[in-house]
């Protein structure tokens, strides 16, 4: 199965991929793996789909993405820095992501101080603390029309539901499985 995990800093994603790695391997030999993306350092094409090109599903290999291309979506609009993620770049991975039964998973957390303070604590690309405070609600925003800009199936995690875990499992199979029936 291919799960990706996108969301603002500090929303999770890191603890989810863990999370969900260790429940994974306590159901099954499968080989699991968990990649985290950083700022592109290539072309989108070279650095979000190249990794995958010889991942399969249905195969006994997991894959668990902690942020892929959504953030690279989010974070040039917001932080007004230059991206080669174009729209038609953009289809281009979804559509690959898509054929390989990627499941999305939208993470957040909920607006706590607990959440302020941590952002304030890891920065945001080395900007000063008031300016990632402001930027944090255009962030969550961006991600959530992101997940309507998006043609792949996804679900919403906040941080500590941890009954969503069966269901990100249970959605990641069922993807998995119509990969299966579709290359049969």
């Amino acid at each position: 199965m291919l799960v990706i995990l996108e969301g603002p800093d500090g929303s999770g994603k890191s603890t989810l991929a863990q999370e969900l790695a260790e429940y994974l391997g306590r159901t099954t030999s499968d080989k699991i793996e968990v990649w985290h993306a950083k700022r592109p350092e290539r072309h989108p094409l070279n650095e979000y789909l190249r990794p995958l090109r010889t991942y399969r599903p249905g195969t006994g290999h997991h894959l668990i993405l902690d942020r892929w291309h959504w953030g690279e979506a989010v974070y040039p609009a917001v932080l007004d820095r230059e991206t080669e993620l174009d729209s038609p770049v953009w289809w281009a991975i979804e559509a690959y992501l898509r054929r390989l039964g990627a499941l999305v998973v939208e993470c957040d957390r909920y607006a706590t101080q607990e959440y302020v303070d941590l952002y304030r604590e890891r920065g945001l690309d080395g900007t000063p603390d008031s300016w990632q405070l402001t930027k944090l609600a255009h962030i969550r925003l961006e991600f959530r029309r992101t997940v309507y800009r998006s043609q792949l199936p996804s679900l919403t995690y906040y941080l500590g539901d941890n009954d969503k875990l069966e269901a990100i499992f249970a959605k990641a199979r069922d993807l998995e499985e119509a990969y299966r029936a579709l290359n049969a």
